[in-house]
């Protein structure tokens, strides 16, 4: 599923960057065109203003695309254009340079059309974006003209550096917030905002003035259009300004390169007409961005106090709302314990109506062996903090107890005192059936895994952990731990000559004589290995390990099972008996080895019998 979506993802991303890259295109070209109609002089320059826009929010691992389009479209539109290649590489590379400056000092800042009506973020986006990103941009242009093209003076460096500097500003200044407005999804309520079909005839009438004021020779009426763009940006905020300055740049770049206007008239040189439409730009947006950002503060403070007035109301009528459709109870409970409120759901949860619940002579009945877990909850509330989740057992109307979760939230006043408690609860009985089911398969997982297959039986795995967590015991309590190595006498005689299938059954046999006498819930009896069994026997001296020994040696001869090749003709048993006395020192190993050692001098001295561990190794268990 997730990597369907990756696909997707991806999919939206590459139809994007072709959006962008043939509309980067097209506005490089006709910047271009705009700027060789007025001598080669930019006016105003989009791409850069364009891009920054469509990324900024954007996840930051996919800037170098976005600089990428800028690099590619540049140079193909100055290549289409009639540019030469080397001039065409480096206002490209220019570009793409000022794009990913902008991008990376912007990235997470002011991503948001919102949070420009901050102050904070539209003088980041003026420092970094209008002013550092277009300067540096134009000067990495400047010094590779410099550089590849021999015959470049500096003077016209410095004067291709000043004008890409101020045309790129101005584009961003006009361009970048109204693509960031676009993005917003509430840029809707933006433009329209209160009033609708006025605001957009006001947006009209004032894109239509600039028109107008635009197309004559006369100065002074430059200014007529000021009152409506200050409607706009009353009325409709960030946005309406944004378009309005937008529309105003445009069409004096349009108007002034095609010798239309009071911009064009005057026989000003193209960098002064180019110059004059950046100042009426920068006009526009000194007089209606303070305008709309006020406009912007006034409307959250205006929204601020509405919801302030409706919040209790409004806040009571989600609980209810919420807590009615919620599948779980929701209780409201004083601080003096009366219940205020419980939600239709108890009824189907516990059998019992709201009604019921709320009387003051209410008793819930919790299960005896769960009243202290939730009194002490009720203890904690009243400490003024909120309890953990709690689980007990409530008796439902059809007397069958169920299993509920409890999870409480304290709710203070508005002096910080506890005012009352919010309680949700949920029927978990049957997750809890199902954990219990759980623990009960892994309890006959792991009671398998420790089990002999053949005897039935602790096997070798439980012996090991038994004896090491023993010894640890023994050492805390300073008491003695003894260990019983066995082994069957001749026991490979045994299976040559009767099979391996009364081998098998041999082997149960023995394990069951040795295990019964063995009755201390704390003695282990595991099956050590082949025909060999290990007992260990907790707080049990030496002399005490011996009896025991000699007792389960006994029982073995008492099974009279029939062995044509032991002496005697019956299956008998060595054991060995080895014992710790101190509680420290020693480790299984080491105890093994002594129990083992003892074992081996019971055979040579005849098997059928009980032998203690030789005073070397006694010696080695007992350190």
């Amino acid at each position: 599923m997730s990597a369907a979506l990756g696909r997707a993802d991806a999919r939206r991303f590459a139809g994007r960057l072709l959006i962008c890259l043939i509309t980067t295109l097209m506005f490089d070209y006709l910047c271009t065109w705009l700027a060789r109609a007025n001598s080669g002089v930019a006016l105003l320059w989009l791409p850069d203003a364009l891009l920054l826009g469509l990324q900024m929010g954007d996840d930051a691992r996919r800037r170098r695309y976005y600089v990428a389009v800028r690099i590619g479209a540049g140079f193909v539109a100055h290549v289409l254009y009639g540019d030469a290649l080397t001039l065409s590489f480096v206002l490209a590379m220019g570009g793409g340079l000022q794009l990913g400056l902008a991008a990376t000092w912007l990235d997470g800042r002011a991503d948001s059309w919102r949070r420009l009506a901050e102050p904070a973020a539209l003088r980041r986006l003026l420092i970094h974006g209008v002013i550092l990103s277009p300067l540096i941009g134009g000067a990495a242009i400047a010094v590779m003209l410099l550089i590849l093209i021999p015959d470049m003076h500096l003077r016209s460096a410095l004067a291709l550096w000043r004008n890409w500097a101020l045309a790129s500003a101005t584009g961003v200044a006009i361009v970048t917030p109204l693509v960031l407005a676009l993005r917003d999804a509430e840029w809707q309520e933006r433009i329209l905002g209160d009033g609708g079909r006025a605001n957009i005839a006001i947006q009209a009438g004032a894109i239509a003035m600039i028109a107008a004021v635009l197309s004559q020779a006369s100065y002074p009426l430059l200014f007529l259009p000021v009152p409506m763009m200050l409607l706009v940006a009353t009325r409709t905020g960030l946005f309406g300004a944004a378009l309005m300055i937008s529309a105003a740049g445009a069409l004096a770049g349009l108007f002034t390169v095609l010798g239309i206007g009071p911009l064009a008239a005057g026989g000003f040189s193209p960098l002064e007409r180019a110059l004059l439409v950046q100042a009426f730009v920068a006009t526009a947006m000194a007089i209606t961005i303070p305008i709309a950002i006020v406009a912007a503060a006034r409307r959250r403070a205006d929204h601020a106090l509405l919801e302030n007035s409706t919040r209790l109301a409004r806040s009571e009528y989600l609980f209810r709302l919420l807590a009615e459709h919620s599948s779980d109870a929701v209780m409201r409970t004083g601080i003096d314990g009366r219940r205020r409120y419980i939600s239709p759901s108890i009824f189907r949860i516990a059998g019992y109506t709201p009604a019921e619940m709320t009387a003051p002579d209410w008793v819930d009945p919790v299960h005896p062996d769960d009243l202290p877990a939730v009194r002490r909850s009720r203890e904690i509330l009243a400490m003024g903090e909120n309890p953990p989740p709690n689980l007990f057992r409530y008796l439902h109307r059809d007397g069958a107890y169920l299993w509920f979760e409890s999870r409480i939230t304290l709710v203070r006043g508005p002096s910080g005192a506890p005012e009352e408690f919010i309680s949700n609860i949920r029927d978990i009985t049957a997750q809890k059936l199902a954990e219990d089911a759980l623990a009960s398969a892994n309890a006959s997982l792991l009671e398998l895994s420790e089990t002999d297959g053949l005897t039935g039986i602790a096997n070798r795995r439980r012996f090991d952990a038994g004896l090491f967590a023993e010894l640890h015991r023994a050492a805390r309590a300073g008491t003695p731990t003894a260990l019983l190595m066995l082994d069957a006498d001749h026991f490979k005689a045994y299976n040559d000559r009767l099979g391996h299938q009364a081998g098998d059954e041999c082997l149960r046999v023995l394990a069951q004589t040795i295990a019964t006498p063995v009755r201390n819930p704390t003695d282990l009896v595991a099956r050590y290995g082949g025909e060999e069994f290990a007992i260990i026997l907790p707080d049990t001296s030496i002399v005490a390990a011996g009896m025991i020994a000699e007792r389960l040696r006994l029982a073995v001869l008492a099974r009279a099972i029939p062995h044509p090749d032991n002496p005697g003709g019956l299956v008998t048993v060595s054991i060995g008996v080895a014992c710790h006395n101190r509680g420290n020192g020693t480790t299984p190993a080491r105890l093994i080895e002594a129990a083992d050692a003892a074992l081996y001098a019971a055979k040579r001295a005849g098997r059928n019998r009980v032998a203690g561990a030789p005073p070397d190794h006694l010696a080695l268990a007992a350190d």
